[in-house]
């Protein structure tokens, strides 16, 4: 357990599992080693942003952690030694989320302006702030991730809209949109329900469907494919297994990854299960 007197709101492990990073309200970073961490031993400190950290992940190597918070900026870190390479500022409110590409040559922000920017990870290196794509919602973006390979790039929205772009295309606009009219198929398939607000987002591990989840704590699957069904209706609802369900309480969906197979969602609640 984190027991620094702070409340923590975004925690990332490196890539070799040693290491992991956490951040909230102070605006500094804390980095642990596991091996000390049952015996209580001292995180390293981050300090640069001025407002809490919202959002943390590490590169596919390991060498680069990502930033993202309340103060509106980005920042990219040298993982080894700790410094601070880059302040990336576009956002005009709260970075909500941070997500690198699968081979690290990118990192993607997203924030409670609408805007998605799309930065080179090589240029941050540097000390450059340059941002290759920007794509915008009328709503706070709440996450934003990357397909397995690369070639897509998904946002959910407060309002329950998913965006997918493709980024092989020199098109701003969506290659597909899910959810846009904030209604879903209950778990029995016979009513409708207000989805809530999204919080949550990944992609399967072949990259054919995204898995989304919010406030409702129901799990939605969608199929990445010409849209020949209605948009707004998931391939599958998972609803809510959380602690509340002995008390017929739903809590929201934190986080959401698939196991590398596919075949499993491991998902995180608010009431603190999984």
């Amino acid at each position: 357990v984190l027991d620094e007197g702070l409340a923590h709101s975004a925690v990332a492990f490196a890539p070799d599992g040693e290491s992991f990073a956490a951040g909230g309200g102070g605006g500094a970073i804390s980095i642990y080693q596991v091996a000390a961490f049952d015996d209580g031993g001292d995180p390293q400190y981050m300090p640069g942003h001025t407002g809490r950290v919202l959002s943390l992940v590490y590169s596919p190597l390991g060498d680069l952690l990502a930033s993202g918070s309340a103060d509106e900026t980005v920042r990219v870190w040298a993982a080894e030694d700790r410094e601070m390479l880059a302040v990336l500022s576009f956002h005009d409110l709260d970075v909500t989320c941070v997500a690198f590409s699968p081979q690290g040559s990118y990192l993607a922000s997203s924030s409670a302006d609408g805007k998605v920017i799309i930065w080179d990870t090589a240029e941050a290196k540097r000390g450059a702030g340059k941002h290759v794509r920007r794509f915008s919602s009328s709503s706070l973006v709440s996450a934003v991730c990357f397909s397995p390979d690369g070639s897509y790039l998904a946002t959910v929205a407060s309002n329950t809209e998913i965006c997918v772009y493709d980024l092989l295309s020199e098109s701003d606009d969506p290659r597909f949109t899910f959810g846009a009219k904030g209604i879903i198929a209950s778990a029995d398939s016979r009513t409708s329900s207000p989805r809530g607000t999204a919080k949550a987002l990944t992609f399967s591990p072949d990259g054919t469907r995204l898995i989304s989840g919010g406030s409702t704590g129901d799990a939605l699957v969608w199929m990445l494919e010409e849209q020949d069904e209605d948009p707004d209706e998931p391939i599958r609802v998972l609803p809510y297994s959380g602690a509340g369900v002995a008390t017929q309480v739903s809590y929201g969906i934190t986080a959401i990854e698939c196991t590398p197979d596919g075949e499993r969602v491991g998902i995180s609640y608010e009431d603190g299960t999984e």
